[in-house]
C-alpha cells in the first residue's frame, strides 16, 4: 500500500484514493498530565474523520487539566487515557473515507449536550465529508440552561 503522509492525514495511494487519519501511539502509556497532552493532541483529524474520538480525548484533556505536569496521575485517568489511545490506535488503522465525495447532495446533522456539541456532514450514502464539534466552557455554561 502506497501512503503519503501530508500533515498526519494518510492518503493510501491512486489505487484505493481514500484518506485516513495518522496516529502512533507512544510505546509506553501515559502517566503524567505532560505525557498524557502529548498523547491526547497527537491526534490530528482536520476533517473530523475521528471526530467522536477526538471529543472524547478532550474530554479526558478536561479531567487530567487539574493535576500539575509532572505529577502521577491517579490509576483511573491513566487507564481511561491508555484505554482512548487502544481504541484511536485501532480506529486510525481501519477507518478510511474516500478521498473525492459527490457533493451535489449533503446531509447535515447536529446535536448537542450538556457538555458538548457536534455537526456532522455527510453524503447520502453515509460518507462523512467534515465533521467538527467543541466541548462548552463550564463557567460559562453553569450559567444558563434550558432544563428549568
Amino acid at each position: 500500500m502506497d501512503e503519503s503522509r501530508y500533515t498526519r492525514v494518510v492518503w493510501l495511494g491512486a489505487e484505493e484514493d481514500d484518506l485516513k487519519v495518522g496516529f502512533q501511539a507512544p510505546s509506553v502509556p501515559p502517566a503524567t498530565r505532560r505525557s498524557a497532552l502529548a498523547m491526547l493532541n497527537s491526534l490530528y483529524d482536520p476533517l473530523g474523520i475521528s471526530s467522536e474520538l477526538s471529543m472524547e480525548g478532550r474530554l479526558i484533556m478536561r479531567k487530567i487539566a487539574v493535576y500539575d505536569w509532572d505529577t502521577t496521575l491517579p490509576k483511573d485517568l491513566c487507564t481511561e487515557a491508555a484505554d482512548w489511545m487502544k481504541v484511536v490506535q485501532k480506529a486510525a488503522e481501519t477507518t478510511k473515507i474516500p478521498r473525492s465525495v459527490d457533493c451535489k447532495s449533503l446531509l447535515v446533522y447536529v446535536d448537542a449536550s450538556q457538555f458538548a456539541w457536534g455537526v456532522d456532514v455527510r453524503s447520502p450514502e453515509g460518507i462523512r465529508v467534515v465533521a467538527r464539534g467543541g466541548l462548552f466552557d463550564k463557567e460559562k455554561f453553569a450559567k444558563w440552561s434550558i432544563v428549568s
